[in-house]
């Protein structure tokens, strides 16, 4: 059996990591929403932007729920 101590451990970092991967996931859909607002800008379609942004999340969501 594991020590509390273990427990807590494993459960620190697995928190950490949660975090970690929260806080890149806010940075890269801040990322895409000045990518589609400059798609905006440049005369693309709403519904091109509306799939480019659909991709896009699609992409963060695959690397957020990898660890990537």
């Amino acid at each position: 059996q594991q020590s509390c101590a273990f427990r807590n451990q494993k459960r620190t970092i697995a928190t950490r990591r949660h975090t970690t991967n929260f806080y890149i996931y806010a940075i890269m859909k801040n990322y895409i929403n000045e990518f589609i607002e400059d798609l905006k800008l440049a005369g693309r379609s709403e519904g091109t932007l509306r799939e480019y942004r659909a991709r896009l999340i699609e992409i963060a969501d695959y690397f957020s729920e990898n660890n990537i």
